[in-house]
């Protein structure tokens, strides 16, 4: 844990250090996009692995495990299905305008 907490630090330091902070509403914008560039591969992950561990529960779960299983993969597929759509929306908005 600390291990991570270190290499967190080590890697935000030099802005810190250079104390470049967001100039105008370019900035603000290319700086939010920068971390949702990582944070959507790994919600997309998140979904596909809530899908697959509902999938797995419906084939090894019992009877009593069936309607919770089904839940999961349902709102896996609903959760990917809503974000590719958006991603497609923007990416449609970006490459229109």
């Amino acid at each position: 844990m600390y291990k991570k907490i270190g290499l967190s630090i080590a890697y935000f330091l030099p802005a810190v250090a250079f104390a470049t902070g967001p100039s105008n509403l370019k900035d603000v914008i290319c700086l939010i996009n920068q971390y949702l560039g990582y944070i959507i591969p790994l919600l997309f992950s998140i979904a596909l692995v809530f899908f697959i561990i509902g999938i797995v529960k419906f084939f090894v779960g019992g009877v009593e495990k069936l309607a919770e299983a089904k839940q999961m993969a349902l709102w896996g597929i609903i959760g990917l299905f809503v974000m590719f759509s958006v991603w497609g929306l923007v990416n449609i908005l970006i490459n229109t305008f």
